[in-house]
């Protein structure tokens, strides 16, 4: 799975660049696009499992009385937070992208093809 390497670009780029959160951004949303354009799948197929996994989470995290915890001293949860909120803005990025490129694409075929000629309309 392509995005799960962005974890490790979004580390890498934190330490090399001195940056705190904006690596993580930035992997996702690139590493998303990427995915979407290389291996386009239907965004609802694509995102089902990741969506199904987080509702059963929330839902025994709410069940068990345990409370969220984002803010901790490493910052990592934030960090993920941001890594996967750039991986669907590239996922939604990505598609637009090749849509645009489909209706492009269907417009030049269109420009293209032979239209009827004057004296040969049907009777």
């Amino acid at each position: 799975m392509l995005p799960g390497f962005g974890l490790g670009f979004g580390v890498a780029g934190q330490e090399f660049l001195d940056a705190d959160r904006v690596p993580f951004a930035v992997a996702g949303l690139v590493l998303g696009a990427a995915w979407q354009v290389l291996y386009r799948r239907d965004l609802v197929d694509r995102l089902i499992v990741p969506t199904v996994a987080l509702c059963v989470g929330v839902g025994l995290t709410l069940v068990s009385g345990q409370e969220f915890v984002f803010d901790d001293e490493t910052g990592s949860a934030e960090s993920v937070l941001l890594y996967v909120g750039g991986v669907l803005a590239g996922l939604v990025l990505g598609e637009q992208l090749l849509r645009w490129q489909d209706r492009r694409a269907e417009e030049l075929r269109l420009r293209a093809a032979p239209g009827p000629s004057p004296g040969s309309a049907p009777r």
